[in-house]
């Protein structure tokens, strides 16, 4: 019995090798090659997971689902004939290795003729746009931050070394424990902690006085989650213990203008925030930015990629006064080596 035949259909990506915050067209090229017309044939296309969807082109009154990222929609195939669909899809900021998959499912239940088809690409990190560069590499603040940590930390063993030079061991008590490797240790480590607050502050102060204002589109959101892993001795002894744990926060995908050039990202605040609750308290704080809605949003000129709607120096700060008894310690025994 003759049918419609969907075999010589196609998934086309463009751009092959997209970046992080960039938008990526998913061209479906739907081919009837039978001899009979397909009338009615329903349409289903996923969007990726990872990504947001943007828009989509070459269908009458789409029904799209944000909810389950599906798109659904009715098409009429000639024998012979094709249909061109086209689904844009932007791959989140800080996406770089990961997957944008998306499938298709094309069938006239009057034949039982179906299409069932999948692809997906990766996606290439993105070079930062802002930093130093030397030579042909561009490093972050937090870079920079990282290679002065480590320039003091060799200055201060030095130093320390030479402050203890000449003297004996055996003195009683933690004076004994903390050498000067260890005195070393006890000041730079908490130095190189509040180093990683300097950079979210250096941050916190740009996004505040320094950045741009504009109006942005809402997109697409989500709460995404990391999974932080931490081990941990047995008490009774023998082996450690491995407990794991989730952390969620807000994102959300944002088209907005840059310098009269349509722009495309992803973000929400600063990152200086101290999130408190799960993924209930998270979706609770998303339900204020509505896909479609308006709103005001910042970015960063040198890199207008980094994008942020919430800004301000957050509670993440209390975190910077955890190392201060390690530094006292090790103030202390440094000034005692006379």
């Amino acid at each position: 019995m003759a049918a419609p035949r969907f075999t010589e259909s196609t998934i086309q990506i463009s751009p092959e090798a997209p970046l992080e915050s960039e938008v990526v067209t998913f061209a479906f090229e739907l081919k009837n090659s039978g001899e009979v017309p397909a009338e009615g044939a329903q349409l289903a296309i996923e969007w990726p997971l990872m990504g947001y969807f943007v828009e989509v082109r070459g269908l009458n009154e789409p029904r799209i689902d944000h909810e389950s990222r599906s798109i659904e929609g009715s098409l009429n195939l000639g024998p012979g004939e094709g249909h061109r669909v086209e689904l844009d899809v932007l791959a989140p900021r800080d996406s770089g290795g990961d997957s944008l998959s998306v499938s298709v499912h094309l069938a006239h239940y009057g034949s039982g003729a179906e299409l069932w088809d999948h692809k997906a690409v990766t996606i290439a990190t993105r070079v930062p746009e802002s930093g130093l560069r030397m030579g042909g590499l561009r490093i972050s603040t937090a870079g920079i931050l990282v290679l002065i940590w480590l320039i003091c930390l060799v200055v201060v063993w030095m130093l320390v070394a030479l402050r203890f030079r000449g003297r004996k061991g055996g003195e009683p008590g933690w004076r004994g424990f903390l050498g000067p490797r260890a005195t070393a240790l006890a000041l730079m480590i908490p130095v190189g902690f509040w180093l990683m607050f300097l950079a979210m502050a250096l941050r916190d102060y740009r996004a505040l006085y320094e950045w741009t204002e504009t109006t942005a589109t809402v997109v697409g959101r989500r709460v995404i989650s990391e999974t932080v892993s931490s081990n941990s001795s047995r008490a009774s002894g023998g082996g450690t213990v491995t407990t794991s744990s989730e952390i969620y926060s807000p994102e959300l995908a944002l088209r907005y203008p840059v310098d009269g050039v349509e722009r495309f990202s992803t973000g929400y605040d600063t990152g200086s925030s101290l999130r408190i609750g799960g993924r209930l308290r998270r979706e609770e704080e998303l339900r204020n930015w509505v896909p479609g809605a308006r709103i005001s949003c910042w970015y960063d000129p040198k890199n207008p990629g980094d994008v942020v709607v919430r800004r301000g120096f957050g509670g993440a700060y209390l975190f910077a006064l955890f190392p201060l008894p390690v530094f006292w310690v090790g103030l202390k025994r440094l000034k005692g080596a006379r």
